[in-house]
């Protein structure tokens, strides 16, 4: 099921209650512009769902000889949701695994023009951010 604003909310509260004591005022302050800018934003809100996956970040696999992106585990978050889930990945992530240049081909392959990544992108800045609190 997509997110909704009382969900996203809910989360926030929860990192309110038991993420913020334990980081500084510094983080604490980031992560309140960060959520409370998202969570003003109707936009954010509205998108056509889609069937993501959800958590690409740890499911992708690379191809050891050749670096390049070589298949998908785990299929148990896939969800009806807002399609910026997954492209965090090529967004953000890709840096983080190594294989930074292939971003431009990703999004191409998946047919993302950069206008529509430009729409997603208060999204993906918001799973930026809360993809590391979601264990709490």
């Amino acid at each position: 099921m997509a997110p909704s604003r009382a969900d996203r909310a809910r989360h926030y509260e929860a990192v309110i209650r038991r993420i913020f004591p334990l980081i500084a005022c510094e983080a604490r302050s980031h992560v309140e512009r960060v959520y409370e800018g998202y969570l003003n934003k109707p936009e954010c809100f509205v998108f056509q769902p889609v069937l993501v996956h959800s958590d690409l970040a740890v499911n992708t696999l690379i191809d050891p000889q050749t670096g390049h992106l070589s298949g998908l585990i785990d299929f148990g978050d896939a969800a009806v949701s807002s399609p910026a889930l997954d492209f965090w990945l090529p967004t953000y992530g890709l840096k983080h695994v190594g294989v930074e240049e292939q971003t431009a081909a990703c999004l191409e392959e998946a047919g993302i023009s950069p206008a529509q990544l430009e729409r997603m992108r208060p999204e993906l800045e918001f799973q930026h951010l809360r993809y590391p609190l979601l264990g709490i």
